[in-house]
């Protein structure tokens, strides 16, 4: 049972997520923010507090400017910080009345589109469904047939169906079968096939030049060598160093031209994610991109809370590697042997029970939306709440912005 809303005179931390919403050729149409408090107060109280926050609002205009759609549930959610061409207000199925569709009118005239939620199917006639411009289905509260019926109905009003809670590619087939044309759930993140193959060459090539990049005692000038006969790598990399992220007054044209303005510590940084992200550029990859360079600078982040425990350096490393499965569709255990990373860090990754699961175990819960989970690990973890939740998001606006800004 949740807890009544502190009075005015608590502190409360309000823990944010998005969940993306994807096309049927797997490119990422939207995303649905999600808000909680720590401790799991009610939400009612915090009406105006989640994309007002500075931070969050910061994380929704960097949506916007990506020209993602945003949904958001109607009670959650302060309109005056959302952008009405780009929103969609969720709203539960209630039975059709004037009163509903008084606030489709008002939600529309300002400017606003609409969803319905159903999560329960008796018939459309009864529903506030044909008033909507989306129709979000709980896969997991409605059968196939059902849904496909949902799917149809809406067709004839000219609404769009969105899946919800979509487990794995099977799932995914089955309801674009059915007439939806979006889907969200962790389907993404869930390999499609894990047969053994081999290693191709360009990712076998990255791997080594991540060990060559990790190497304590690595010789500069090879590296530099070999980064600036990759053409494909090294105008990545050069690009991204000449984006807006860094505004450096001269243009950088070499690697070794780069060591010199940023360091060779600096420089590694971003030449690890740089080949991190070439292992798979395929649209069905990129948000697993996005989420892996959102759970390292989350882990990064939050071990400079700890006065003791993993180095933020290596943490940060665990969450780059850890969609490496989902991302190659290859077992995990055919991949860390070639990972930079120490043996426990290793163990974390082939889902071992060691000190460092449990990081992996807060960034799942954070993806999921599972606030207890969230609550129980910080607790453990001994991290506050509130740097978690200004960690979780600056990390996700990073990921972002380094994406976008490495695209050219």
């Amino acid at each position: 049972m949740s807890k009544p809303a502190p009075t005015s005179n608590e502190v409360m931390t309000t823990y944010f997520t998005r969940q993306p919403i994807f096309s049927s050729d797997y490119s990422v149409w939207g995303y649905e923010l999600l808000f909680s408090t720590a401790q799991g107060h009610e939400l009612d109280a915090l009406v105006d507090m989640g994309p007002s926050d500075p931070d969050t609002r910061s994380t929704i205009t960097s949506l916007c400017e990506a020209g993602k759609m945003i949904c958001v549930d109607f009670r959650q959610n302060a309109l005056s910080a959302l952008p009405p061409d780009k929103t969609i207000i969720i709203v539960p199925d209630q039975k059709h009345s004037n009163d509903m569709e008084m606030v489709f009118t008002l939600l529309r005239r300002r400017g606003y589109k609409v969803a319905v939620e159903i999560d329960f199917y008796s018939s459309m006639q009864d529903s506030s469904a044909p008033l909507a411009d989306y129709v979000l289905v709980n896969s997991e509260l409605l059968s196939l047939e059902q849904v496909e019926e949902i799917a149809g109905e809406s067709d004839t009003i000219g609404a769009h169906v969105i899946a919800r809670h979509i487990q794995d590619r099977f799932q995914l087939a089955e309801t674009r079968e059915a007439g939806c044309s979006l889907f969200q759930g962790p389907f993404f993140a869930i390999p499609e096939n894990l047969d053994r193959r081999e290693m191709t060459s360009h990712e076998a090539s990255r791997f080594r030049l991540l060990q060559i990049i990790e190497h304590p005692s690595g010789d500069f000038d090879e590296l530099a060598h070999t980064i600036q006969n990759d053409a494909a790598l090294s105008y990545r990399l050069l690009t991204y160093l000449n984006s807006a992220a860094f505004s450096f007054p001269d243009k950088i044209n070499t690697i070794k031209q780069a060591v010199v303005l940023l360091g060779w510590k600096q420089l590694r940084r971003w030449l690890r994610i740089i080949v991190f992200t070439d292992l798979n550029p395929d649209v069905r990859t990129e948000e697993l991109l996005i989420t892996a360079l959102k759970r390292a600078k989350f882990f990064e982040t939050l071990a400079r809370e700890r006065p003791t425990g993993t180095e933020p350096d290596s943490l940060f490393l665990l969450g780059l590697f850890s969609m490496l499965e989902s991302i190659l569709e290859m077992p995990m255990q055919d991949i860390v042997g070639r990972l930079p990373l120490e043996q426990d860090l290793k163990d974390a990754l082939l889902g071992r029970d060691t000190p460092n699961t449990i990081w992996l175990t807060l960034a799942t819960a954070y993806e999921l939306a599972s606030w207890d989970t969230i609550d129980a690990t910080l607790s453990e973890l001994g991290i506050a709440p509130d740097a978690a939740a200004t960690a979780y998001t600056a990390a996700l606006e990073w990921a972002d912005a380094f994406t976008r800004n490495a695209a050219g």
